[in-house]
């Protein structure tokens, strides 16, 4: 009887082996059918206290702090194709270095100028007038790190600027592309270490700065549907190799 019951299984194994096979390829390579749905309030728990760096120089951070939902919280969508309007998003932007390092890195001469005059509202005194062409020389080709004789307000020590924001935004993902896409309709400053509250808007209002911004919230997405995605690959894969073990059950 032993020598039938091996070859029984045997003849299982032959029969269901490949297809055991393909269906392991398809997992691995990410190609099974698994069309994923997330709510809004999910992505809501996943995005909130992300901190993400999103350049080195000057360094900065963002930290998602709340995604504002109103009543369509418990509105589903699909992972992999997707696109969502007039999301509203709370955060925290930290930008490392004083004033001007950050206006000399973001090449804000506006706000070079704000600067300046900020800075003779602090100190009491005026600020000498320059050409811009002197304010270039200043800020661009001096010492990489400028010092408070070089540039107004700068010192020694690194410091790190803060900021928080209130974003409107439009986020989405085509079929087929990993990425999730975000573009910023507005933007509204609101408290900030900056000295001049103008001073805060203009280098937030920097294209740089934005396109930053908007990676920050790009990658904190895409890290919240991520951990989604595997976790329901996970559990579709598992059921579908239950499924397929089943035939290897010994015979009656």
């Amino acid at each position: 009887l032993k020598p039938l019951w091996l070859n029984a299984q045997a003849h299982h194994l032959k029969f269901h082996a490949p297809s055991l096979i393909r269906l392991v390829r398809r997992s691995a390579l990410g190609e099974m059918d698994l069309k994923t749905n997330m709510s809004l309030h999910m992505l809501k728990q996943k995005m909130e206290g992300e901190r993400r760096r999103v350049n080195r120089r000057p360094e900065v951070f963002i930290t998602v702090r709340e995604l504002i939902l109103k009543d369509e919280g418990s509105i589903a969508f699909s992972t992999h194709e997707f696109s969502l309007s007039g999301l509203r998003v709370h955060a925290l932007v930290e930008i490392t270095g004083t004033e001007a390092q950050i206006v000399k890195e973001l090449g804000q001469e506006a706000a070079s100028r704000l600067l300046r005059k900020a800075t003779s509202l602090v100190t009491g005194k005026k600020s000498q007038g320059r050409t811009s062409k002197e304010e270039k020389a200043t800020l661009v080709g001096k010492a990489s790190s400028p010092t408070s004789a070089e540039v107004p307000g700068a010192s020694g020590d690194d410091v790190t600027q803060t900021c928080i924001v209130d974003l409107t935004l439009r986020m989405w993902r085509d079929s087929g592309d990993e990425r999730v896409k975000v573009q910023i309709s507005d933007l509204a400053v609101g408290e900030s270490s900056f000295k001049s509250a103008s001073l805060a808007k203009k280098a937030l209002g920097n294209k740089r700065l934005r396109a930053m911004i908007e990676a920050g919230i790009s990658k904190v997405a895409v890290n919240a549907l991520s951990k989604k995605l595997a976790k329901s690959k996970a559990a579709r894969f598992a059921a579908c190799l239950l499924r397929c073990l089943r035939c290897f059950r010994t015979p009656a």
